[in-house]
């Protein structure tokens, strides 16, 4: 998918399954410092997100790994069983798709494909 930052003071999620868990990958979170996949180590890294600007997101769950991208690079990579073992626990966060905390965004070309 597409995101863009219009106001408010992080960044932007996006839902994914891995297995039977449900994670969230919050891109510009905590005010804007840093992005992960919530409780995933392998993951945090510095990424922070500009009010007004198209990012491409991508994450691909292959069979021994999942991914993240960031316009076309990779944020972080990890191996599947470790998505597979911890998933969030907050019942809020459980979905496929996108969504916001503390922040207005557009997106646009959501695109979930599934095997």
């Amino acid at each position: 998918f597409k995101a863009k930052k219009m106001a408010g003071a992080d960044g932007f999620v996006a839902l994914f399954r891995c297995y039977k868990n449900y994670h969230a990958w919050i891109i510009g979170g905590w005010q804007n410092t840093r992005s992960e996949v919530m409780r995933i180590k392998g993951t945090v890294s510095d990424h922070t997100v500009s009010t007004g600007v198209w990012y491409d997101v991508r994450i691909t769950v292959l069979k021994d790994k999942v991914e993240g991208f960031i316009d076309d690079i990779k944020a972080w990579s990890v191996d599947r069983v470790s998505l597979e073992r911890y998933g969030s626990q907050d019942a809020f966060l459980k979905g496929t798709g996108v969504g916001v905390w503390n922040t207005l965004c557009k997106y646009k070309d959501v695109l979930i494909l599934l095997k």
